[in-house]
């Protein structure tokens, strides 16, 4: 649980880091990362706590006009420092 959580905070801040680049910029840039269940089942996950994942209306949800969304589905298993440095290129 501890590597989890260290391994979203080092994504997150990647992200912000990108992101603030990104909007110095005059293009708007959106990335989305999904829950761990999603690399798990597959993008049409179940929970039993919290229902089925909606992906596809989560993305459609977040778009923005004149903004450019990020987002894939993960593999299972992801080393998330790799997969980190990966999404800052």
């Amino acid at each position: 649980m501890k590597q989890k959580l260290i391994c979203l905070i080092l994504i997150l801040t990647v992200f912000n880091s990108c992101v603030s680049k990104s909007l110095k910029e005059s293009n708007k840039h959106i990335f989305y990362l999904h829950g761990r269940i999603i690399e798990m089942q597959g993008k049409d996950a179940f929970s039993e706590t919290f229902g089925k994942y909606e992906f596809d209306r989560i993305i459609s949800a977040i778009k923005v006009k004149n903004a450019v969304m990020h987002y894939e589905i993960r593999n299972k298993n992801v080393d998330c420092r790799s997969y980190a440095k990966q999404v800052s290129k």
